[in-house]
């Protein structure tokens, strides 16, 4: 695991995040490179270090599982391939009944469709077998989105795979390491409240953001 920067830097945007992860995954020996980012802040992300790199981008789509009344705070994650992972002893804590753990992951599996048919028009999958993957986002906090991301990823058989980070809490990416090859964080901060504290510009991506930067 490689930490770039355990004490504070503020990105302008997500672009020159992208950007710096680009200038440590240069070295890499990588073969026929692919970076994925979780739309919709990881496709921005993942173009700036496409560019770089001169790789093929892509996405792959995640959505974390959220506690009804903290929408801010997730209880497990749902990827575009059916994976689920649950925080049982944050929903047994928390007393969040099976009703509304059903409810949420199908309100996700709804929205998932809705990113597929809408963010794959253009561009289909990409098979992954074999090729070395750079998996992005532009941050993270509990982990579980990208944690299940990453976890769907790997059962395409890529022949490396990377979770490069922008910022996240170093526990949080450091329990990464089990799941991918390498992980690549360039800010680790002590103090980690929210993503956004860390960007200047932080602004929500739109749809149509995320459609132009994926068209050929």
């Amino acid at each position: 695991m490689r930490i770039i920067n355990r004490n504070f830097r503020v990105f302008k945007n997500r672009g020159e995040a992208g950007r710096l992860l680009a200038r440590e995954l240069s070295g890499n020996d990588l073969n026929n490179p692919i970076v994925l980012g979780v739309p919709r802040g990881g496709v921005i992300v993942g173009a700036a270090i496409a560019e770089v790199l001169q790789a093929e981008l892509d996405i792959v789509i995640s959505r974390k599982l959220r506690v009804p009344q903290q929408p801010e705070l997730a209880f497990g994650a749902l990827a575009e391939n059916g994976s689920i992972s649950l925080n049982e002893s944050l929903i047994n804590n928390l007393g969040i009944s099976r009703q509304a753990v059903e409810h949420e992951i199908n309100f996700q599996r709804t929205e998932i469709g809705r990113r597929q048919r809408l963010f794959r028009t253009n561009k289909p999958k990409t098979s992954l077998l074999g090729r070395s993957v750079i998996l992005t986002d532009d941050g993270i906090a509990t982990g579980e989105t990208f944690r299940t991301a990453l976890e769907a990823v790997k059962l395409e058989h890529p022949v490396s795979l990377t979770a490069a980070l922008p910022v996240g809490p170093e526990s949080t990416v450091a329990s990464l390491a089990a799941i991918a090859d390498d992980v690549i964080c360039w800010n680790c901060p002590p103090s980690f409240n929210a993503v956004g504290q860390f960007y200047e510009d932080f602004r929500e991506i739109t749809d149509a953001e995320v459609l132009s930067v994926l068209s050929p």
